[in-house]
């Protein structure tokens, strides 16, 4: 019986002082993501440009709140050869 207690006191306690509680969501960070498939054969190339976003809560609202497209006019994209 005493085998039985301790042995449950130390199972108990493993789930009592575990600690699992941390922040899923990092603050809201603005993150430029970029597509595109370039060919040296054409003349002009396309590519999307993006913003991806992490928020709590419902996405579906979240999104609403903030587009994914940037407005074309806040851009300037060029391609540089290196």
């Amino acid at each position: 019986m005493k085998k039985l207690l301790v042995l449950l006191s130390l199972i108990s306690s493993v789930f009592v002082a575990c600690k699992t509680d941390f922040e899923l969501n990092a603050a809201y960070k603005e993150t430029t993501v970029i597509y595109g498939l370039l060919d040296q054969s054409r003349n002009v190339q396309m590519i999307k440009i993006n913003k991806a976003f992490l928020g709590s809560g419902d996405a579906n609202a979240f999104v609403k709140l903030n587009s994914i497209n940037y407005n074309p006019a806040d851009l300037s994209v060029y391609v540089e050869r290196t």
